[in-house]
């Protein structure tokens, strides 16, 4: 599809093949979005030193019944 496209000499061609494109993409569905996570963080008043972002989430003082 994308030589078809870039062998395209005319408007008409690249729309007609970037919409082939198009279609294949919504037929072949690699990714999903399915929301947004924001990384929340709290630190007492009395700490001085900046809290450092963590790649991972930390769960302190969590039991498991």
């Amino acid at each position: 599809m994308r030589d078809v496209y870039i062998a395209a000499t005319t408007p008409a061609e690249k729309k007609a093949a970037a919409e082939a494109v198009q279609k294949h993409q919504t037929q072949a569905v690699t990714h999903v979005h399915l929301g947004e996570w924001i990384g929340v963080s709290a630190v007492r008043s009395n700490i001085t030193t900046p809290a450092v972002p963590s790649p991972v989430t930390a769960f302190w003082a969590v039991t498991k019944k």
